[in-house]
């Protein structure tokens, strides 16, 4: 199972040169985001029938269910309701880690449940949680909060949040055929969030010499184009650049599923490829940073 949880921020902190890299959110650019996700998985949700309700996801033994069930997990324990008291059966092959039994849990607690309940609560938190960042302001972002692995500073775990919703409602759209929600607050805040990730995760598996410069151009809805430069010690995200000895393309989607781990064995071949072939599989391979 891969739960959007970055694998380096388990204790739910962004690197401190992700900060110096690019200007800090404001409350309301975070704000908007996580609205915006988090409606359109409860409008998603509301317009599945029966069959929708159990398709599998690019999520290893999730299904739609699953997934809503997810998202209402961990909002509920964000907004303050604690983790149920349930016991996960054993022996489910696709949990691999701490991480992943810990987000079980919430999901298999949920599972029997029918989907007017699921609906209700879904429904229930939105409401909760949007009042709540309602009331966020620029000044309180960098207060330690606790979040799911730990203490961090508030604007960390929002910005993991809206990657995260966001990225299930990608799990869900892609499962019952309704792209959409690319290039909105939420899709365009997650599209920059995994490209500052996996430019470190590019570094730490890959290392490219220093100097190396990748251009990599997002196509469709939320499309950009984006150069990561690395120096050595990591990769930096730039609007700007020239001279990319690599040059990647692909649509925000394709972009999802390798950053996120998804089952998808195609999603590397939809990627076009410019300069040192080799290397550029070799970076693509090591895009995912989810556990």
């Amino acid at each position: 199972m891969r739960p959007v949880i970055a694998a380096s921020i388990f204790g739910n902190r962004l690197g401190s040169a992700d900060m110096k890299s690019r200007p800090p959110d404001s409350a309301e650019t975070l704000r908007a985001a996580y609205r915006d996700t988090l409606t359109n998985v409860g409008a998603l949700a509301d317009e599945l029938d029966s069959a929708g309700w159990e398709r599998p996801t690019g999520c290893p033994g999730w299904n739609v269910h699953d997934i809503v069930a997810h998202v209402c997990a961990l909002e509920s324990i964000l907004a303050g309701r604690g983790q149920p008291d349930h016991q996960v059966p054993e022996g489910l092959t696709y949990i691999r880690n701490a991480p992943g039994a810990f987000m079980e849990i919430g999901v298999d607690y949920r599972r029997p449940w029918p989907v007017e309940r699921l609906l209700a609560e879904l429904h229930e938190l939105t409401e909760l949680r949007v009042s709540e960042l309602d009331q966020i302001r620029d000044d309180q972002l960098d207060d330690e909060v606790q979040g799911l692995f730990g203490m961090s500073p508030r604007r960390s775990l929002l910005a993991i949040r809206i990657h995260d919703v966001w990225s299930h409602e990608q799990d869900i759209r892609r499962a019952v055929a309704r792209p959409g929600g690319l290039d909105g607050p939420a899709g365009t805040f997650a599209r920059d969030f995994m490209l500052r990730q996996l430019a470190r995760t590019v570094q730490a598996a890959v290392a490219p010499p220093a100097g190396t410069t990748v251009r990599l151009e997002l196509t469709g809805p939320g499309g950009a184009t984006r150069w990561i430069a690395f120096d050595g010690e990591r990769g930096w995200v730039g609007t700007s650049g020239d001279h990319a000895g690599v040059r990647l393309r692909m649509d925000l989607p394709t972009l999802t599923v390798l950053c996120c781990g998804r089952d998808d064995a195609d999603a590397p071949g939809r990627v076009s490829i410019d300069g040192d072939a080799g290397v550029a599989r070799r970076m693509i391979a090591s895009f995912a940073f989810t556990p």
